[in-house]
């Protein structure tokens, strides 16, 4: 199977386990969104969010307002998911629980989406990206994570790749 494939096939597995999950529990306001005043007169205009992902990609500024993190507690395993009209990436890793640095492997990864190619930190069944993903805080009584990374992703025939720098991430999660 290409690792393109697989790619795909684990992103919608955790779709389907996100959109199938029994546990049906309302969304915290303070959560969702918070109006703020833009200055613009009518109805206030936009919102901030509790939920943003950013990174330096290949030299640009990308940032990412839109997404879904969940910690599956049982599995000591831990994705985000951001995204936006043209693009998205997703972190997992391996045991947030514990602050620090962790290296990419096979269970602690990114991945990135865009024209229709995903690039990713995992080369082949031995060789990672670079760099790593650094959990500087994880609050389970707040449900949140903060953390920083930075890595070279490239693509299934490992010809292409996007590096990322400087990327940032404070969300907050769903338990499962």
């Amino acid at each position: 199977m290409s690792k393109n494939k697989f790619l795909a096939l684990i992103f919608l597995l955790f779709l389907s386990v996100l959109f199938t999950s029994c546990e049906d529990e309302p969304i915290d306001p303070a959560f969702n969104s918070v109006p703020v005043n833009n200055g613009g007169g009518g109805n206030g205009g936009g919102v901030v969010t509790t939920f943003s992902v950013k990174a330096t990609k290949d030299g640009v500024l990308k940032q990412w307002n839109i997404g879904i993190a969940t910690y599956f507690k049982s599995l000591k395993s831990f994705t985000i998911l951001a995204s936006d009209v043209a693009t998205n990436i997703t972190i997992s890793i391996d045991d947030p629980s514990k602050i620090g640095i962790y290296p990419y492997s096979f269970k602690t990864n990114c991945v990135y989406f865009e024209n229709e190619i995903f690039y990713s930190t995992t080369y082949s069944a031995d060789e990672y990206s670079i760099g790593n993903i650094t959990v500087t805080d994880f609050d389970e009584t707040n449900k949140t994570i903060k953390g920083t990374f930075n890595f070279t992703a490239k693509d299934d025939n490992l010809e292409v790749s996007k590096i990322f720098n400087q990327g940032e991430f404070s969300v907050k999660y769903i338990e499962q």
